[in-house]
């Protein structure tokens, strides 16, 4: 073997807790990235948006790779009802129709709702 009968059954019995907790950990995010949309275009609020920013990580623009935590930053900013911080929704790229999504959503955002 590679040493586990050198390990006392305690030491063992946490290793194989913390590799349970670890794979039920891995397991609940799959089912809840399961529940997501899986693009941009069936994202309804921006909520969803940025979960799957989030699940997938990030993406690539025309000249550069922006990660998740950049895009919700452009986004945020481009939703912006403060003219000092808005920024134009050309900024973000439009890599999967994500700056279409945006632009949609922003639409909706700004939209006042009927009561």
């Amino acid at each position: 073997m590679w040493g586990a009968e050198t390990l006392p059954k305690h030491e063992v019995h946490m290793i194989f807790l913390a590799i349970v907790k670890q794979w039920e950990h891995c397991r609940r995010k799959c089912i809840r990235a399961a529940a997501l949309p899986n693009d941009f275009t069936k994202a309804t609020n921006f909520q969803e948006l940025f979960q799957v920013l989030d699940m997938k990580g990030g993406l690539w623009g025309s000249q550069k790779y922006y990660s998740a935590a950049e895009l919700k930053r452009l986004i945020n900013r481009v939703r912006s009802c403060n003219p000092a911080l808005q920024l134009p929704l050309a900024l973000i790229p439009d890599t999967g129709g994500l700056r279409e999504k945006t632009k949609a959503l922003c639409d909706t955002e700004k939209t006042p709702s009927a009561s």
